[in-house]
């Protein structure tokens, strides 16, 4: 992630691109959305979790307008690297933007980054594998999350 100075800001490459925290294959939701996040937000039918979805969908959408810069600067760092965030540097372009179900902004109306935004958050909440390799986290490597 990028702020608008052009700082760097996210260093979770590993879990953007290619690789799996800790190597573990095992984490398959979107994202980690804990009840306790939801908690946070009032619950699911309040007006937070609502508004927390619509800056997924406006992130979809800031994404797909700059994806090109942004992949201009993966393909750059990525280039004869041997960081295991960057396992196969000549499709990490692909494979971010097969990620983005929504591949035309000019033709797709808004709703549409809403229903995804909508999956992503229900394959999210309360996901098995984040709670298993939370405790995984616990066991091997004394995380506490």
């Amino acid at each position: 992630m990028i702020d608008r100075a052009g700082h760097i800001i996210h260093i979770d490459y590993g879990f953007m691109f290619q690789n799996n925290p800790g190597n573990v294959n095992f984490e398959a939701a979107p994202f980690k959305l804990t009840q306790e996040y939801v908690d946070l937000m009032d619950g699911l039918d309040s007006d937070k979790f609502e508004f927390f979805k619509s800056l997924i969908v406006r992130g979809f959408i800031e994404i797909r307008k700059n994806l090109d810069e942004l992949l201009s600067i993966i393909t750059i760092m990525s280039k004869d690297s041997n960081m295991p965030c960057f396992l196969r540097h000549d499709t990490l372009a692909k494979e971010i933007t097969d990620r983005l179900t929504v591949k035309n902004l000019e033709k797709t109306k808004r709703n549409e980054y809403y229903e995804l935004a909508e999956r992503l958050t229900t394959q999210s909440l309360n996901s098995f594998y984040t709670t298993k390799y939370d405790q995984f986290q616990r066991l091997t490597n004394g995380i506490n999350i």
